[in-house]
C-alpha cells in the first residue's frame, strides 16, 4: 500500500509539471510543454497502417508459436490469437470502409516487426520465451496506441474500433503475462 501511495504521488508530481513553461532567462525556450493527452490524434491513415501492421505481425508470430512452441499453454494462446486477430482484421477493414476520405487498408510489416519475426523463426528451442516476450512488448505498444487514438480521434468508426480493440489487446496482454516465458517484470500484479 505504501509503495502504491508513493507511486501515485510521483505520478501526480510528474503531471503537475505538464503545461509548464521554463523562461528563456532560466535556460528554457519559453515554449510550452504539453502532455501527450492534449496532443492531436495521429492521422487516420497512419493509425490504420499501424493497427494493420500490429495485426499482421501478431498473426504471423502466433502462427510460428503455434507450430514451434513446446508449451501447450503457449500453443493454446497462439491459437486464440490467430482466431481473434483474424476477426480484428475484419473489424478494421469494416471501420476503414465506413470512413469517407480514400483511406486504405494495406497491411505491411515495418522493419522492426520483420526482424522480430525472423528472430522468432530462428529461436530454435526457445520459441516459447521469445514469442511471449515479443507479444507482451507488441501488446503494450498497441494498447498505448489504441487508447491514445480512441481518446483523441474524431473519426467515429476508427475511434470506436480503437476503443474496442484496446479491450481485446488488454485481455491478450494479461493472458500473455501469465504464460511460461514471461519475465518476472511482466507478471501481473496483485494476484
Amino acid at each position: 500500500m505504501k509503495a502504491r501511495t508513493i507511486c501515485w504521488l510521483g505520478a501526480v508530481a510528474l503531471l503537475a509539471g505538464c503545461n509548464q513553461t521554463t523562461p528563456a532567462s532560466e535556460g528554457g525556450s519559453d515554449k510550452q510543454v504539453t502532455d501527450s493527452a492534449t496532443s492531436p490524434a495521429m492521422p487516420a491513415q497512419d493509425f490504420i497502417d499501424k493497427a494493420a501492421a500490429y495485426d499482421l505481425y501478431a498473426l504471423q508470430a502466433a502462427r510460428i508459436a503455434r507450430d514451434h512452441a513446446r508449451s501447450d499453454e503457449v500453443k493454446f494462446y497462439a491459437n486464440n490469437m490467430i482466431e481473434e486477430l483474424g476477426k480484428d482484421q475484419s473489424r478494421l477493414m469494416t471501420a476503414v470502409a465506413a470512413v469517407d476520405g480514400g483511406l486504405l487498408y494495406e497491411p505491411k510489416l515495418d522493419p522492426d516487426q520483420q526482424a522480430q519475426l525472423e528472430a522468432l523463426r530462428g529461436a530454435v528451442g526457445t520459441v516459447d520465451q521469445a514469442y511471449v516476450q515479443q507479444q507482451i512488448s507488441a501488446d503494450k505498444e498497441a494498447l498505448a496506441m489504441m487508447h491514445a487514438y480512441a481518446e483523441r480521434s474524431d473519426v467515429g468508426a476508427l475511434s470506436e474500433y480503437a476503443q474496442n480493440t484496446a479491450q481485446m489487446v488488454a485481455k491478450h496482454l494479461m493472458q500473455a503475462k501469465d504464460l511460461p516465458g514471461a519475465s518476472d517484470t511482466d507478471m501481473p500484479r496483485d494476484r
